[in-house]
């Protein structure tokens, strides 16, 4: 959800030259679908949803001036060990973004919700 979201607040701020990708750390996730709560939930929230699949963040090519973004709390020592020289910021710090996966779909209406506040903050 982050990576459709600031994608489209940054366009909507007229924001050129920045690029957004998304990946997480779960292993054996590359190319798997939004599910259908966060796809809702984006919607609801007036975002368009393009072609999403996932990608293992070792499939990216993360250079040091690059910024990551970390929604969870448990993830960002991972991260930190990952990439050690780049810049690293845990959105909605100090809690994070809360993980709704396998909850209802309320969770991940709130989520988004956190996540656009995060990504206004930044735009």
């Amino acid at each position: 959800m982050l990576e459709v979201i600031l994608k489209e607040e940054l366009k909507k701020a007229g924001t050129k030259d920045v690029e957004v990708l998304s990946a997480g750390l779960l292993e054996g996730s590359d190319g798997r679908p939004i599910s259908v709560f966060s796809k809702v939930a984006l919607e609801q929230l007036g975002y368009e949803l393009e072609e999403h699949s996932s990608k293992h963040i070792s499939n990216l090519s993360i250079e040091r001036e690059d910024v990551l973004l970390v929604t969870s709390t448990d993830l960002l020592p991972k991260v930190r060990e990952m990439y050690p020289e780049n810049k690293i910021v845990l959105l909605n710090d100090p809690e994070g973004v809360p993980n709704p996966w396998e909850k209802p779909y309320e969770e991940y209406l709130a989520c988004a919700r956190v996540i656009q506040q995060e990504a206004l903050k930044i735009v």
